[in-house]
């Protein structure tokens, strides 16, 4: 879990979440509005089974960049449990690559 600076915005990890297989994980921003918490686009979820996608979870201070971890992504060399971190930014109120 990450918060913004200002504790409006908040990027939860949940990396044993089953959505592309068993364990591949996601992530969920949220942010509050006038004390209602939303979330912000869509889950953004692990590749594959067994990535462990949101085992770690950093949100930039204003709350529009995050990095988030895989622990047991395979990568493009399919080397075992190698791992990798992905950077998404807010765009049109949704997170995409960046």
């Amino acid at each position: 879990m990450s918060w913004s600076d200002d504790g409006k915005t908040l990027a939860i990890g949940v990396h044993d979440a089953n959505v592309n297989g068993e364990n591949t994980g996601h992530v969920r921003v949220y942010k509050n509005n006038s004390g209602v918490w939303n979330q912000v686009g869509v889950d953004i979820n692990g590749e594959k089974e067994g990535d462990w996608f949101g085992y770690s979870v950093s949100l930039s201070n204003d709350g529009t960049t995050v990095a988030i971890g895989a622990k047991r992504n395979h990568g493009r060399n399919g080397k075992n449990s190698g791992g990798h971190v992905r950077v998404y930014k807010n765009n049109l109120g949704g997170f995409g690559n960046k």
